[in-house]
């Protein structure tokens, strides 16, 4: 009886430091998720061809880390009257720790014919080092104004 006992507890003990073992490295994978890429996301130069009627938006970043790869995703809408436009498009674009980065952001013909005026431009950033997971950085709508460049 004694030694079933002290077996019992042997288990119980061991089954408990396991499970603290996964309750603590679940807690540290949690909390060490993708490095921190790219911050302060902008968005400017909303300017169109009025000849193409093609638009371009810049995105500019400050760089926090080396990221090999930053893709960069924008879907441009725009709603005049009874007629609408929209395009989605991705640019791509690299980062070296600790400077800045503009990036033109082209929109060619998907959907509709652009026109200067109100639009509105929805996206993300996702960066990373090819190792690592994305770094994404959430664009929410934006309403801007497609000017004549």
């Amino acid at each position: 009886m004694a030694l079933s006992r002290s077996l019992h507890r042997l288990v119980v003990a061991t089954g408990t430091g396991a499970l603290l073992a996964v309750g603590a490295a679940s807690t540290a994978f949690a909390d060490d998720g993708p490095p921190n890429y790219v911050e302060n996301v902008q968005l400017s130069g909303f300017t169109i061809d009025v000849h193409s009627h093609l638009p371009v938006v810049t995105v500019s970043m400050d760089c926090v880390a080396d990221a090999s790869l930053v893709r960069i995703r924008l879907t441009l809408t725009e709603k005049t009257g009874n007629t609408a436009a929209s395009s989605q498009q991705t640019a791509g674009a690299s980062c070296v720790g600790g400077t800045s980065v503009s990036t033109d952001v082209s929109f060619g013909p998907q959907d509709g014919i652009f026109k200067p005026g109100k639009a509105s431009v929805v996206g993300f950033v996702a960066a990373n080092n090819g190792v690592t997971a994305d770094d994404v950085e959430s664009i929410p709508a934006t309403d801007v104004r497609l000017r004549p460049g």
